[in-house]
This record gives structure tokens, C-alpha cells and sequence, in this order.
């Protein structure tokens, strides 16, 4: 049959009978839906509907209109092509629906969980019956908390500067126990994984055994990362498989680092989680380095023996004559640059620019995943061959695209930050037609004041089109965002600073950057800067300080061992609240401003090496740019020292060797090209590491960050 597309589809019954109501985004695995009023929240329930892939384009038929006009939000594979991969249960065996493929594995459990009768730290077998169509397997009830969850929510669970706690002692011996019982009964279990590791009352669990081999017979499958080179190839089941799983679920245990994926040499995932071991965990733990490094890289001899030493409570205490070291990988970031803007000018023109009309990317012409944000970053590189004429096809790719749907007037999100790239465009001397721009902007009474999609995005994109194209009626659009904030947020943002956090809140997505008050208050200090308005100084001013007391306290919790990435990313955490902090200090001369800024970048230093995501929006590569700015503004070498620490990590979690590396999968990640999550984002983090005077992406053309080393090369701050 042919490979039938769900997005299509969807987007033809959402455009005759719903528009307005939803947005359709198309990705490579996952066609969304999603309510345009209702904001979902973080946790919830979910059904799943199965389907055969033959039966794919009937059951969408019969589901999607019914799911459109009761008004949920929801999700379907993007391919009959890809639901067949889904179902075949190679990705993630444990979300196969309940076809052919999930009844053979559950029957294969069954068969292996009546062979492991009595085994500690495996559930136990109750019943196996059919109800129509479909068939059911109970088991004995073994907790409600998985490993992953744990992790996510609690941290690392081996710190650097502390002692192994009895709790890990205890976990890491009890699977070893397990797992060498299952050995002597045959049964090797393939698909060790954080989330199918079960923390009980009394003691961990195995669960999940549906491609489990017994007897010479198991069902195809692994779960990436986490399942060996071999396993994932189809090779024969063996012990060395739960070897290699196991090492790899305790390095994530240690560190709360998901192992890298879709490594294109069979031994990338293991020498990076080795890697983040010794960076992470130093010599303090080398016994527990070591023993990971003989499951995953030993022999089936090394592996068995250090698996019956890790089955003894007592191997933390245990060394060895000769520890094994891996040392971090290292690369010039010169030619780093120069092969990560290889890999992206090949992914525009090969996987952005020539996608099909259905798909997203069609029309996507904003800075975060879009066309601008691409091009925006290419205009630092255009004197690189091919660059030009890509510039000019991604002109034409951006002015299409807002053309063929009504895009929102947002800066990063919207039609704004398209402008702003095809005028930069225009002022760098290509010639490329400039649509209209409004001169005033949209409704001023809309309800998101935010720097993505709302106001304060919206007022510094028309302060640096004043200055791209000379027309002071832009900036009179910014006073008018201006003035709008001014009158809707003073109150707003008292009462959310008095309100105080919440215990089990990480990050504060009213202060962050991307959605919060860090966005609003840098239009206003980029205003001040711009104009020198006096009263618009005083309530910048006014406004800083409150969200200097709030990073105080957003500080201390990113150093918590329980705090999650997000704490010190650019969108939600340090990195962007720290630039805001940065601006205040440049416009106010403060020190109090650069101390505190300072202090957010020592946080987001000691998180470089637990950082497993790479983007400019919630990862490494935007914490790094906050640290070159940082480095900048205060001339310390420990803040240049910290963003070149960034590389190190960067190829740490490169999915490909270190002489070719590899940042983002391009099957995995919807725009991998793109400036906030993929290849545009990390190339703009390198370009600056090697040249720090070049701007941002979105340029901060009346707040340089000036060092005496660093002469400024733009206009010079205006002060009342």
C-alpha cells in the first residue's frame, strides 16, 4: 500500500469545518492537534487508539472527526509508514497497541514470567485471558514509581562531593541479584530501561517482559539507547545484552544523562555515558565508573564478574589496582563551526526547503523553528560558499509562508521576526522584496505580554526595524507596547513576586525569559536605552530589581539536587533571566545587577556537564551563550573558561564520532535545522565562542556588553 500522510488529512477537516479553533503542526513521527484557547496541564490522562497500518486511513476517518468536534487535543502518527515502525516495536517496544505484534508479546511474558517463578524483583504471574478481540496479562501489583520518574523528579542519584547513599547501594545490588537470577534461569530480559525499572516498597522490580528470550525463542525489539548495537540489529539473544542495558540504566541513574541515540558506530553510547560518569562524578566514584565500564564495554567474562560484584552491597567501597579513565572529547571550535554550518546549509536545502506542501516547515517562517531564525544566523556566515543563494531561497521559503496562513505578529513566534529577518536581509545589500510592515502594531489589548508570541516580542522587534530601516514610525509602534505593558503589568508582576514558590516548583515560568517577566522588563530596558525616556527608565529600574530578588531565590534552587535542566536554561531559567540581568546592569551601571547575573552563571556552570540537551531554547548551547555575554560584560576568564567548557559536553552527547559529529537527529526532531532546537542555534553558540563581538541571533543593537578587550562596535548606550 501506499505510505498515506495523517497531516494532510487533519489539516483539510480543520480548515472547512474548525479554523480558528485548532493548530495543525506536522513532525516526522507525529501529526499534533492542539486546541488553540486551552492550555493543557503537565500531567493528566491519555487514551491510546490502536490501528493496524493497513487499517490506518479508516480508523483516522472514523476517530479524527469525532476527536475535532468534542474539542480534545491529540496526536497521530504521521505515516501509515510510520505507525508500521511504531507497531514492529523496535523504537519503544512497551507503546505497541494491541495488534498481532503486542499480543505475541504479551504471550512471550507470560511464557517467561511463569519460567521465572520465585525470582526476587520480578511480578509475579496471575492470570492470562482474552475479552474479545484483545488479551490481557495480570500480574502481582510491584509500585506505582519507576526509576525514570525518580530521576526526573528527585535528580542525580550519585553526587560528585558525597558519599554513595544506601539507597543507590541497595537499588544497584538488587538488580544485579536479579538479573543474575534470571541468568541461571535462562532468561535474558533485553529491555532493561529506566521506566521499566520498578521502585517498591520493599525493593526494585523488573517489569516488562514481552521481548524477553527463553529457551533460544524472544520477539524482536529494543529500546534505543538503552538496547546494545547488537540487539537493536536483530543478533542473537544473549546475557551480554542485559550487560549493556544495565550499565547503561545505572550511568542514567547516576547522573539523570539519557543515553545518546541512533549512534552511527557501535560504540559511541557507551563512551559517551563513560564520559559523563568521569566528568560528572570525578575520582570520588571510580569504583562505580569502573564496574558501569566492564558491563559496557568488557568482555561477557569482565561483564558477568562485575555484575556479580555489583550484586554485593559492600562494591562501593572496593577499588581497583588500575581504574579506568575516559577522558572528555576535545575539538578546535573553529572547525567545529565550520562543520556544524556543513551540516546545516545541507539540512535547509535538503530536508527545510524541499519538504512537501503538507508539512510544517511549509509554513514556518519564524526565528525559532522556522525560515528567519535560519537565515538570521546565515547572514553571520554569507561570505561561505553557497550561503547567498541560500539566503535568497529562504527569503522567498519565509514570504511564502506568511502568505499561505495567518501568522500571529509575534518575535520569535510570528510574522515580526520574519521582517526583521528580510530586512537585515535587505540592509546586508541583497536584494530581496520587503512586504508591507505594519507600522502599527497588532491590537495592543492582546492577552500575552511575553517575548515569543505576545507584546514585549512584538515592541522590540519594531525598536530594531527602526534601526534596520530608518523609519522612526517603528518606533513609535514599540512606545505603543510599551505603554500597553506599563499599564497591565505592575500589578500583575507585585503580586506574583509576593505570592513566593511553591516547594516542588524548579523553575518560575512567570520570571523566565521566554513567558515571563525577564522578556517583558528587557523591552524596557531596550527602550530606555534606545530613547532615554525617563519614566519608562524608572519602571525598568523598578521592575529589575523585583526580578533580581526573584533570581536570588530561582538561584538556589538550580543548585538543589533535586532541580531539573530547565532551572538554567534560556526559555524557563538562569540563562535567560541572566541576560535580562546583564542589560540592567549595562543600562543602570549597578554592580548589584552584575552580581547577581554572575552568581546565575556559576549555577549554570556547574550544570554544564549534566546537561543532555543541546538546543539554544532549553539546553547547553543557550546556557553557553549567556556565558559568553557574561564573560563579555565582566572581562573574568572563568566566564570564557565556562562557555569553552560547553564543547567538551557538546561532543560528549554527539551521537556520532568525535572527528564527525553529530548534535541533533534529524528523524527525531521536528525542525532540525532550526535556531531554537537544532542545528541554526548550536552554530550561532559556536560562532560567537570564536568571534564573542558578533551578535545574538536577535541582535541587541543599544545594549552591547562592552569589556575593555572588547571595544564596542555598536551605538553607545543613551542615559538620562
Amino acid at each position: 500500500m501506499s505510505d498515506w500522510e495523517s497531516g494532510p488529512f487533519v489539516k483539510r477537516l480543520v480548515d472547512e469545518r474548525y479554523g480558528g479553533r485548532y493548530t495543525v503542526r506536522l513532525g516526522p513521527q507525529w501529526t499534533y492537534v492542539d486546541r488553540d484557547d486551552v492550555q493543557l496541564p503537565d500531567h493528566g490522562w491519555k487514551l491510546h487508539v490502536s490501528s493496524r497500518a493497513e487499517d490506518f486511513a479508516a480508523t483516522a476517518a472514523r476517530t479524527v472527526p469525532f476527536l475535532l468536534e468534542v474539542g480534545c487535543t491529540f496526536k497521530l502518527a504521521s505515516t501509515s509508514g510510520v505507525l508500521t515502525a511504531m507497531n514492529y516495536g523496535n523504537e519503544t517496544p512497551a507503546g505497541v497497541g494491541n495488534g498481532l505484534d503486542a499480543r505475541s508479546r504479551l504471550r512471550n511474558e507470560r511464557r517467561v514470567l511463569t519460567a521465572c517463578e520465585g525470582v526476587p524483583g520480578v511480578p509475579a504471574f496471575i492470570d492470562h485471558f482474552a475479552h474479545g478481540d484483545d488479551e490481557f496479562l495480570v500480574t502481582t501489583d510491584v509500585g506505582d514509581q519507576d526509576l525514570a520518574y525518580r530521576v526526573g523528579n528527585q535528580g542525580a542519584m550519585l553526587r560528585a562531593g558525597t558519599p554513595v547513599s544506601p539507597g543507590f547501594t541497595q537499588l544497584v545490588a538488587q538488580l544485579a541479584r536479579t538479573l543474575l537470577a534470571l541468568h541461571t534461569r535462562g532468561v535474558v530480559m533485553r529491555d532493561i530501561t529506566p521506566r521499566n525499572v520498578v521502585l517498591g516498597a520493599d525493593r526494585a522490580h523488573l517489569v516488562d517482559f514481552g521481548i524477553s528470550a527463553l529457551d533460544g525463542l524472544h520477539v524482536p525489539g529494543g529500546t534505543h539507547g538503552y538496547a546494545s548495537w547488537d540487539q537493536m540489529r536483530n543478533g542473537p539473544a544473549t546475557p551480554s545484552n542485559d550487560h549493556y542495558s544495565l550499565g547503561m540504566t545505572l550511568a542514567f541513574a547516576a547522573t539523570s544523562l539519557s543515553p545518546v541515540v541512533d549512534e552511527t558506530e557501535a560504540e559511541v553510547p557507551a563512551q559517551r555515558a563513560l564520559q559523563s560518569l568521569t566528568s560528572i562524578l570525578g575520582s570520588r566514584h571510580a569504583p562505580f565508573t569502573d564496574l558501569v565500564a566492564e558491563l559496557l564495554q568488557g568482555t561477557p567474562e569482565q561483564a558477568t564478574a562485575a555484575l556479580r560484584t555489583l550484586a554485593n552491597e559492600d562494591w562501593a567501597a572496593r577499588t581497583r589496582a588500575t581504574p579506568r579513565r575516559q577522558s572528555m572529547p576535545t575539538a578546535d571550535p573553529v572547525v567545529l563551526e565550520q562543520q556544524v554550518l556543513d551540516q546545516l546549509l545541507w539540512e535547509v536545502e535538503h530536508r527545510q526547503l524541499r519538504q512537501p506542501a503538507s508539512a510544517f516547515a511549509n509554513v514556518d517562517g519564524s526565528i525559532y523553528t522556522g525560515s528567519a531564525g535560519v537565515g538570521l544566523e546565515l547572514l553571520h556566515h554569507r561570505h561561505q560558499p553557497g550561503v547567498p543563494e541560500l539566503l535568497h531561497q529562504l527569503a522567498e521559503h519565509t514570504v511564502r509562508a506568511n502568505t499561505r496562513i495567518d501568522v500571529p505578529p509575534g518575535l520569535f513566534l510570528g510574522s515580526t521576526g520574519s521582517h526583521l529577518f528580510l530586512a537585515q536581509l535587505r540592509q546586508a545589500g541583497f536584494d530581496v522584496a520587503l512586504p508591507a510592515i505594519p507600522a502599527v502594531p497588532y491590537n495592543v489589548d492582546d492577552e500575552h505580554d511575553d517575548i515569543m508570541t505576545g507584546t514585549a516580542g512584538v515592541g522590540l522587534g519594531h525598536l530594531y526595524l527602526a534601526d534596520v530601516l530608518g523609519n522612526p514610525t517603528h518606533l513609535d509602534a514599540a512606545r505603543a507596547c510599551v505603554d500597553n505593558l506599563l499599564a497591565k503589568t505592575e500589578m500583575t508582576l507585585s503580586v506574583a513576586l509576593d505570592a513566593g514558590l511553591p516547594e516542588e516548583i524548579d523553575t518560575d515560568p512567570s520570571a523566565s525569559y521566554s513567558h515571563g517577566r525577564a522578556g517583558v522588563i528587557d523591552l524596557l530596558i531596550a527602550y530606555t536605552a534606545r530613547t532615554g525616556d525617563p519614566d519608562v527608565r524608572a519602571a525598568a529600574q523598578e521592575r529589575s530589581q523585583e526580578l533580581r530578588n526573584r533570581a536570588e531565590v530561582l538561584i538556589r534552587r538550580a543548585r538543589d539536587p533535586r532541580a531539573i535542566p530547565l532551572s538554567v536554561s534560556w526559555c524557563q531559567g538562569l540563562a535567560g533571566i541572566g541576560r535580562t540581568l546583564l542589560h540592567a546592569a549595562e543600562l543602570f551601571d549597578a554592580s548589584e545587577f552584575t552580581a547577581t547575573a554572575v552568581s546565575a552563571a556559576e549555577a549554570c556552570t556547574a550544570w554544564i556537564p549534566r546537561l543532555g540537551g543541546l538546543s539554544q531554547c532549553c539546553g547547553l548551547t543557550g546556557v553557553g551563550g549567556f556565558l559568553i555575554d557574561c564573560a563579555r560584560h565582566t572581562g573574568d576568564d572563568q566566564h570564557q573558561r565556562a562557555a569553552h567548557a560547553v564543547v567538551p559536553q557538546l561532543l560528549a552527547r554527539s551521537h556520532g564520532p568525535d572527528g564527525s559529529p553529530l548534535f541533533v537527529n534529524s528523524n527525531r526532531q521536528d525542525a532540525p535545522w532550526s535556531w531554537a532546537t537544532g542545528n541554526a542555534g548550536i552554530l550561532a553558540f559556536l560562532r560567537r565562542l570564536n568571534r564573542p563581538d558578533t551578535p545574538e541571533v536577535v541582535p541587541y543593537s543599544h545594549l552591547p556588553l562592552r569589556t575593555a578587550g572588547h571595544p564596542a562596535d555598536r551605538p553607545a548606550l543613551v542615559r538620562s
